[in-house]
């Protein structure tokens, strides 16, 4: 099978598309970004997971350049807040152009045909840079900027909900009990935060066991 790039978090939905990805055949380089105010446990999360994943190669790319709106100056932060309708701190302004970009210069280095993203149905509507539209329209820049070669923007869960995620990461033998979902850095899920909410939700629709450790049960 062709050799893919695939961004990889050490989270839910990165798992199961590796591992999706996997059971497909493709020869896997997963790719990480260490950026200014990444969490420590999802970066734990993320080196447990790629050791587990077959034969895949692993990059961690260090971005200390890339930020959270948490760590704005004050006045760039009040403007986006204003224009974004208050989203949360942890989002990253313009993070997929960014991440994309580089996954396929890695791509162009390593022979790879495609880069692929973990978003789900869920992703499209909060994040306009996770939409597929908005990928189509990245795929054709990334393709014009270079003749050779055609990088493909793959999306393995894009119809998928959060719950669809977990069920077939777990039809897939994916250690979905070891990915990483929680905004804080506790040594376990916080179980509050709007990371945790969305995990315990998602294994409890699809009525898959849910082995995380939370410090609110």
């Amino acid at each position: 099978m062709a050799r893919i790039v695939a961004l990889f978090s050490g989270g839910l939905d990165s798992t199961t598309m590796v591992w999706r990805l996997l059971s497909e055949g493709w020869e896997i380089i997963l790719l990480s970004f260490n950026t200014y105010r990444r969490n420590p446990r999802e970066m734990e999360a993320a080196n447990r997971i790629a050791g587990m994943a077959a034969s895949a190669a692993y990059i961690v790319q260090d971005l200390q350049i890339v930020k959270e709106l948490y760590d704005y100056p004050p006045e760039s932060k009040r403007e986006l807040n204003e224009r974004l309708n208050n989203p949360p701190d942890i989002l990253i302004p313009y993070k997929n152009i960014i991440y994309y970009s580089i996954a396929a210069h890695v791509a162009s280095q390593m022979g790879a045909v495609s880069v692929a993203g973990g978003h789900t149905y869920e992703d499209q509507t909060g994040l306009p840079d996770a939409s597929r539209v908005y990928l189509d329209s990245l795929e054709s820049v990334l393709r014009s900027s270079i003749a050779h070669p055609q990088i493909r923007i793959l999306t393995p869960l894009i119809g998928l909900s959060k719950a669809e995620t977990v069920g077939l990461g777990h039809s897939l033998a994916a250690p979905l009990e070891l990915t990483w979902s929680c905004w804080r850095s506790g040594m376990i899920h916080c179980g509050v935060c709007g990371g945790c909410m969305a995990r315990r939700e998602a294994f409890a629709e699809a009525g898959v066991k849910d082995r995380t450790r939370y410090e609110s049960e």
